[in-house]
């Protein structure tokens, strides 16, 4: 018997594994290969059509394409490996870029353009399929993994070109030559460092691969000596990487739609509160009939807008935490009525967001907020000129 010391990549994986499901199990000779995890992509949309490759993860592990896959001809090195390497070198060391956590490059006009003419493509081609669903989400995806570079920022060059096209409607002014004296210099800088490691300089952006958070643990387990480890690890990983195409496989893209068209949810208890308050607008309205009847002046208010959030008196009284109405576990975005021109409903997505009961920030949806407004301008308000070039 031996005491075996869990290294850093293997504490993750293993924490990962057990939040996502499935069990290491300690044999070096283990047959189950994950049929389950193999399964078919399961997306219902119809504009779906691209296979998504894992890439990285992020801190959390909520993301597996947090960062692209390296393709790069250099290798990764951990951030234990960079923490360990010698500060000072010999004065004849040749300095190379085998082992980078990042590598100088920058994103030309020519590949911004690129991204910018498919996104435009891609969105005419959505909104002539069968049912005319558009997704911008879907598309950065796409976009995302044809560049190799992150999704965000895709994104965020969407929305840029979006900017620019707008002030060249508005007539404002493009300084062109300015951006082409950047990438002008920006390549002299690149090619002269590369050129000083005698490397090959990228002809593309190269994203930085994701950190890995630094940790140090004592948990130790007792193990036979036959276990092997780096056959554990190896078989980990391919359950790891199966398991986040498996999420890709399945993921649901949100679709674009005006805020105005979704309604948040609501329990049965908000949804009686509702029938309710149409019975008592009823009896109000023969009561009105009445008046009207006998000539008696009704008195005319202004209509407000209210809102209120429905919370549970017996799971508030649960809650062991001081405040509790900022509990992590407590749904903000769901049980929201507005009552409104004297109809009792279930809050719109768009009304909540503009509350603090607003849901989470979806990073992409809100980098590229503006351009995908201008596009459900031109999609569902026929409106020209709202999207696209000038």
């Amino acid at each position: 018997m031996r005491l075996l010391r869990y290294s850093l990549c293997y504490r993750r994986y293993l924490r990962s594994s057990q939040q996502h499901g499935f069990v290491l199990k300690f044999s070096s000779n283990d047959s189950s290969n994950d049929s389950n995890s193999k399964s078919k992509p399961g997306n219902k949309q119809d504009f779906v059509k691209v296979e998504f490759e894992p890439g990285e993860w992020d801190q959390e592990r909520k993301d597996p394409l947090h960062r692209p896959p390296w393709k790069g001809k250099a290798r990764q090195i951990s951030i234990d490996e960079l923490n360990n390497m010698p500060r000072i070198s010999l004065e004849g060391y040749d300095r190379i870029y085998k082992d980078p956590l990042y590598i100088p490059s920058f994103l030309y006009e020519e590949q911004r353009e690129q991204i910018y003419n498919m996104y435009l493509e891609m969105m005419e081609e959505l909104q002539n399929n069968d049912r005319g669903a558009t997704s911008h989400e879907y598309v950065c995806y796409v976009i995302s993994q044809k560049m190799n570079i992150a999704k965000e920022r895709v994104a965020a060059v969407i929305q840029l070109r979006h900017n620019e096209e707008k002030i060249r409607k508005e007539g404002g002014p493009i300084f062109e030559e300015t951006a082409a004296f950047m990438d002008k210099k920006m390549k002299e800088v690149i090619d002269e460092t590369f050129q000083d490691y005698k490397q090959p300089v990228p002809k593309t952006f190269i994203e930085d691969p994701a950190l890995t958070p630094r940790e140090r643990s004592r948990e130790v387990v007792t193990v036979d000596d036959s276990f092997d480890v780096d056959e554990a690890e190896r078989e980990l990983l391919a359950r790891d990487k199966s398991d986040a195409q498996l999420y890709l496989n399945n993921k649901f893209f949100i679709e674009d739609k005006e805020d105005g068209d979704f309604s948040c949810k609501i329990n049965l208890n908000c949804k009686s509160l509702v029938e309710k308050r149409e019975e008592y607008v009823q009896e109000k309205q023969y009561l009105q009939q009445q008046q009207q009847q006998e000539q008696k002046p009704i008195p005319k208010r202004k209509q407000y807008k209210f809102m209120a959030k429905i919370i549970e008196s017996e799971e508030m009284t649960n809650r062991k935490t001081k405040n509790k109405l900022s509990c992590s576990k407590l749904r903000k975005s769901e049980n929201i009525l507005v009552e409104h021109n004297n109809t009792l409903r279930a809050a719109t997505i768009g009304e909540v967001n503009r509350t603090s009961w607003k849901s989470k920030k979806n990073t992409l949806e809100f980098i590229y907020k503006d351009a995908k407004q201008a596009w459900l301008q031109k999609a569902l308000h026929k409106k020209d000129g709202a999207w696209g070039k000038a």
